[in-house]
């Protein structure tokens, strides 16, 4: 099984392209923040997440999603390999995105973490 299933902020705006068969491709990276104790202290460590999805189910992100929001995916992992312009081999993990949901009521960042935690809309590559 392959399900991955976190809680972060879209940092970034979410960039739209179209393949040659005009099928919708979009991407973003989102900030998903891990905390944990060491030494008696509590931390933080923060995660940047690259972000695709597909179809219209990416447009329907593309339209409904913004930078700053707080959100909730649900996906699966996947490895992108590609070369780059000299020839070189290079490859990134990333989360295709199979289902989105807003999160909270003002869902922006700079409120308080662990406040406003309801899912206020549900997108979904299903709908």
């Amino acid at each position: 099984m392959n399900k991955i299933i976190l809680q972060g902020i879209i940092i970034q705006d979410i960039k739209i392209k179209y393949d040659t068969q005009d099928n919708a491709v979009a991407t973003f990276v989102m900030a998903h923040n891990e905390y944990f104790i060491k030494n008696g202290e509590w931390l933080q460590k923060t995660l940047f997440i690259n972000c695709i999805a597909f179809g219209k189910f990416a447009e329907k992100i593309y339209q409904k999603f913004a930078k700053k929001q707080k959100i909730l995916i649900c996906g699966k992992l996947t490895l992108n390999i590609w070369q780059d312009e000299f020839g070189n081999n290079k490859q990134a993990y990333q989360i295709h995105i199979k289902e989105i949901h807003k999160v909270g009521q003002n869902n922006k960042m700079g409120q308080n973490p662990h406040r406003d935690n309801e899912i206020t809309e549900i997108v979904s590559a299903n709908t």
